[in-house]
């Protein structure tokens, strides 16, 4: 007898069966809240653009012994408050240390959206979780037939909870797609041989109906996995590994770090509009006088209107007036004013937008500290120092100026974007020497200048995105 057999029996021993209903499959006849209204899902479908974080509160396991220590648990909930989408709770108490009345700590604690994640077979199980405050439920295919599946799916619809159905294969895939779930979890770990297999969430993900949103469970511990998963989905439970860090909150922090793009140096509204399809998230329109990509007012209201709220519209000046600054900003509803040139505090404090400066590669310590504090500085943005023209000096020149971060962390930096000859095939490489918030590319992803390649735009929006 496996270990899951042993959880199982001791589960349907404890619980009396759940009485099994007609079977309706999909569409309860129950009074129900709509999916909308379910604070897990909600959690997870209305932030889909981005990284999802599922903690999980694990007291220990049978494999890897005691996890919660007895003093850790409240500072692990600050951290998960602060950094995670929702958390799933373990109640089993005999192979796994929770308990129902944990779960309602953790609810209490948080105010977060809650999973109870248990060996579920009897619709008293589910009256419990709903009891103590969970939001949603797990229902591990694998372990149930097929009316016993439908049976508790529909309970946990009476209940007014969201059921999360576990799948590990495609048997698993095929009792799922018979109820049309809301959510699904793919869990990456086979529980007959506990072995991992990343590439469980991709093969499994395309034979799931409908479109359920998807949680990737098991096997997550480096952002590198993140990353490769993110293709399929957004959505991760993670539990030992963040249970066993060291350094939780910058565990977390990696885990979601998401790079953004700007497309810098737009000169007409259709490449504003592929760029965005493509994924950039702030589009740069360059108004300094010297630039073979300056743009006529009447062109930057056209690629304004065009965007609307789909990205940020970026200005660039570089040594102008402040007063023509301004009136372009207003005028045109401007995101970011972004300085170029010698603009020093009381300039851009003058700005009535939020700034984004420049700054060379090799910009003095004593540059960086006069500019902390500057109320209406949102970010920097770091560029190659001029003399740096050669395309293979790229990567050196990035070594170069990540060693300077690491000397200089102590004076505070804002978060920053990094310019200077980056293309599709360099990019990944700038991430991860330097996890900027933001990489920026003009002539990088041009056939001419002023003049955006499709394929480049949308190459570096990839490789940036998966980095």
């Amino acid at each position: 007898m496996t270990i899951l057999d042993m959880i199982v029996e001791s589960k349907r021993q404890a619980f009396s069966p759940s009485q099994t209903p007609t079977l309706t499959r999909a569409g309860v006849s129950v009074q129900t809240k709509t999916s909308t209204e379910n604070a897990f899902l909600f959690a997870l479908s209305s932030n889909s653009k981005n990284i999802n974080i599922i903690g999980e509160i694990k007291p220990c396991s049978p494999s890897a012994g005691k996890l919660l220590k007895d003093d850790q648990l409240d500072s692990i909930l600050e951290v998960y408050k602060r950094q995670c989408a929702a958390i799933s709770v373990l109640t089993d108490e005999k192979f796994f240390g929770g308990s129902f009345e944990l779960l309602a700590y953790v609810k209490e604690k948080t105010g977060l959206p809650v999973l109870c994640k248990d060996f579920i077979v009897s619709d008293k199980q589910i009256a419990l979780a709903k009891q103590h405050g969970a939001d949603a439920v797990l229902l591990i295919a694998k372990v149930l037939s097929e009316p016993e599946l439908i049976s508790l799916f529909e309970e946990t619809r009476r209940q007014n909870l969201i059921a999360v159905v576990e799948v590990n294969n495609e048997s698993d895939v095929a009792k799922v797609n018979s109820i049309e779930a809301e959510i699904v979890l793919i869990n990456n770990r086979n529980l007959d041989t506990i072995q991992i297999d990343l590439e469980t969430t991709a093969r499994l993900a395309p034979m799931l109906k409908g479109d359920a949103v998807i949680i990737s469970a098991s096997g997550v511990t480096t952002r590198n996995d993140i990353r490769k998963l993110s293709k399929t989905t957004c959505n991760f439970l993670i539990g030992t590994s963040l249970m066993q860090s060291e350094s939780l909150e910058n565990q977390l922090t990696e885990f979601k770090r998401e790079t953004r793009v700007k497309i810098c140096g737009i000169t007409n509204a259709e490449d504003a509009l592929m760029a965005v399809i493509a994924g950039a998230d702030f589009i740069g329109l360059i108004f300094a006088q010297a630039s073979q990509r300056r743009v006529k007012l009447e062109v930057a209201r056209q690629v304004r209107t065009a965007i609307g709220n789909k990205a940020k519209v970026v200005g660039v000046f570089q040594n102008q007036d402040i007063e023509f600054v301004n009136r372009v900003a207003k005028e045109l509803d401007l995101d970011y004013i972004q300085l170029h040139g010698e603009e020093d505090r009381n300039y851009i404090e003058n700005c009535n937008r939020p700034v984004i400066k420049t700054l060379s590669y090799n910009a003095e310590v004593e540059t960086l500290r006069m500019l902390a504090g500057v109320s209406n500085l949102s970010y920097l943005l770091f560029d190659a120092p001029k003399e740096s023209v050669k395309q293979e000096d790229v990567e050196e020149n990035l070594i170069r100026f990540a060693n300077r971060l690491r000397s200089i962390k102590e004076s505070s930096i804002p978060s920053f974007f990094i310019a200077g000859k980056l293309t599709p095939d360099n990019v990944a490489f700038s991430i991860e020497t330097l996890k900027p918030f933001a990489v920026d590319v003009a002539s990088g992803v041009e056939s001419a200048p002023g003049v955006k390649s499709q394929e480049l735009v949308r190459t570096f929006c990839v490789n940036s995105s998966t980095t």
